[in-house]
């Protein structure tokens, strides 16, 4: 049982802190030799998705009612820079949906993707543009970005916080915008994989994960938001795990 505990406090740490919780699990799976398949990633990532319900929900509440309120303008133009920016991990993710499930059962390729992550995070203190609000291209963009992180081992809120302020993004806004943004990716996952769900291990185990995965997520999140002009930093932390990968891999 205390595996799942594991992997659950890291998918709690991982997925908001910008160093691929996917690759993380993929990873720390191999380390306990334990493979509760994608179905168990999917529901820590549904816990994920919770967190962001409770630490964001002022900003989907306005979301949600702009439509019917004339004076959330700002909120509308959010929500359809949403839908614009979910649209390419939707695509790619139905369309590669076996190959993307079969990386997770892979090991030696992480270590090219915590590298390319690394990478991506310290070209995120440079900038195009200065003082860049978010519009339908712009939005676009770090939709494409969230997709290329479907990926085990590129970080999903770490390439859409960098392109987000490479094209010249304020940072908390470019936080909120991929934070906000992850909502209709983790629920697809989980509804993807939902019938998949009794075919792991232990449905206990898998339970003690996702509630390790809601507490420790909230916690993280929190940190994050506080911290999140210091991301490049992160990029040392996915380049050891890069060599890691390398060493076990040998």
């Amino acid at each position: 049982m205390w595996k799942y505990l594991v992997l659950g406090a890291v998918q709690g740490v991982t997925e908001w802190f910008p160093v691929s919780s996917s690759g993380h699990l993929v990873f720390f799976q191999h380390i306990l030799d334990i493979n509760p398949g994608v179905a168990f990633s999917a529901l820590v990532h549904f816990a994920s998705f919770l967190v962001i319900l409770a630490v964001f929900w002022k900003d989907i509440l306005r979301l949600a009612m702009s439509p019917f309120l004339p004076h959330l303008k700002k909120s509308r133009q959010l929500l359809l820079a949403l839908i614009v920016g979910s649209i390419p991990a939707a695509f790619f993710g139905l369309l590669f949906k076996n190959q993307i499930e079969a990386l997770f059962s892979g090991f030696a390729q992480l270590a090219w993707a915590f590298i390319f992550t690394g990478i991506v995070l310290l070209l995120s203190r440079s900038r195009l543009f200065k003082g860049i609000k978010m519009s339908i291209p712009v939005a676009l963009a770090i939709g494409f970005a969230q997709a290329i992180a479907l990926v085990p081992g590129i970080s999903r809120s770490g390439m859409t916080i960098s392109v987000a302020l490479i094209l010249g993004i304020a940072r908390k806004d470019a936080a909120r915008f991929s934070f906000l943004l992850a909502l209709p990716a983790l629920l697809g996952a989980f509804l993807l994989e939902a019938p998949k769900l009794l075919q792991i291990g232990s449905l206990l185990g898998a339970f003690l994960g996702f509630v390790a995965a809601m507490v420790v997520g909230f916690v993280s999140l929190r940190l994050l938001m506080r911290n999140i002009q210091r991301i490049h930093w992160f990029s040392i932390w996915c380049f050891v795990m890069a060599i890691l990968v390398f060493v076990l891999s040998l």
